[in-house]
């Protein structure tokens, strides 16, 4: 069985907690394309957030650590609740098109 494929749901699960190292180390950046092209959907989320903050939305964490799905519940933002999950959520929506 190929190496990848033993790690690939380990990887995965990891993931979706927001722990991101197994999938970077262990399957993406051996393999190229993927590593580049979670590059650039980051990039990308990480621009539609930053478009919202320039506008004076500012959205932040009140933790350090969670990414992902679980950052959720620990948003903050000046724009009251709703936007700023809605202003997260689009940057999460953006980097996984582009990604």
């Amino acid at each position: 069985m190929n190496i990848f494929m033993m790690l690939a749901p380990m990887s995965v699960f990891l993931g979706l907690l927001g722990v991101g190292e197994p999938l970077i180390y262990g399957v993406s950046l051996p393999l190229g394309r993927p590593f580049v092209t979670a590059g650039a959907g980051g990039a990308a989320g990480g621009a539609f957030v930053g478009f919202f903050s320039m506008l004076g939305d500012k959205i932040g964490s009140t933790a350090i650590g969670p990414s992902g799905w679980a950052l959720f519940p620990l948003l903050k933002g000046t724009g009251g609740l709703a936007l700023t999950a809605a202003i997260y959520a689009g940057g999460l929506l953006t980097g996984y098109v582009v990604g």
